[in-house]
């Protein structure tokens, strides 16, 4: 009677039993006897029937099918909404406009510290600083902001990192972002009111509106840092866009290589 070569006889049927437990010993507080069983019968199933050049050409094909893949990703780049050199002529735009309208309500009037006395002058000064506060909530400006966060966005989604920022870094800048952007339009709405005053009352120049007593009684700070806030989101955009050029290709080779920092994935 003719026996299976590969079947082995009583004696070693035990003393594979023990080595197999031997080596179970040092898993078992990681995965449990019936998957380590099923792992250890897969790879001597493919170890005993499966041949070197079925494992050669499944290699190449695997090869090839990364190279394409490679190809593929190069000649599809991502493309950002604005391009960054876009952004910082808009943003150089944006500053002049800023910094010229302050210009007007510092010397438009022509009499320098001259307190605003009058309601034409008083009211003439609140158009100008509401102009000012108007220039960073134009649509251009917001077109401008939400593309730059939009890039940024979907470059760490691509990336799994924030490179070359720590994560932390770019939550803070983008809350900073929001809160000048909500000071300055708190300073806006206190200002509106006096637009409505009617010719024959002066307004009371209290609280923000102390802002109005003279040309240069606005130190436009929530201006000021709405300003740099969007000039530092700017860069961070141009910095991201420029890593993404060859993090794109090799995005997970590149985090292991750079080691770069893990989005946190925590609320």
């Amino acid at each position: 009677m003719a026996t299976d070569p590969h079947t082995p006889g009583p004696g070693r049927r035990s003393s594979l039993l023990e080595e197999e437990m031997r080596s179970y010993r040092y898993l078992r507080h990681f995965i449990s006897y019936r998957r380590y069983y099923l792992w250890r019968a897969k790879a001597r199933y493919y170890r005993r029937y499966v041949n070197k050049g079925t494992l050669l050409v499944a290699f190449i094909g695997l090869c090839l099918a990364t190279m394409c893949w490679v190809q593929w990703r190069a000649l599809n780049p991502m493309v950002p909404r604005i391009h960054p050199q876009a952004a910082e002529i808009r943003m150089e735009m944006l500053s002049y406009e800023v910094h010229r309208r302050m210009g007007a309500v510092r010397y438009a009037d022509g009499r320098g510290l001259v307190p605003f006395a009058t309601h034409a002058r008083i009211v003439a000064g609140a158009q100008r600083a509401i102009r000012v506060r108007q220039t960073l909530r134009a649509p251009v400006a917001l077109q401008l902001q939400s593309d730059m966060l939009a890039d940024i966005a979907d470059y760490i989604g691509m990336a799994g990192v924030c490179a070359p920022y720590p994560c932390e870094v770019v939550s803070e800048y983008i809350q900073s972002l929001h809160e000048a952007g909500e000071r300055s339009l708190q300073v806006h709405q206190a200002l509106q009111p006096v637009l409505e005053v009617p010719e024959h009352v002066v307004p009371a120049l209290d609280g923000e509106l102390r802002r109005l007593a003279h040309g240069w009684a606005d130190d436009f700070n929530d201006v000021h840092s709405h300003l740099w806030m969007l000039q530092d989101l700017q860069r961070m955009h141009a910095d991201m866009m420029h890593q993404s050029s060859y993090r794109e290709q090799w995005p997970l080779l590149a985090r292991l290589l750079l080691r770069d920092q893990q989005v946190p994935t925590g609320g």
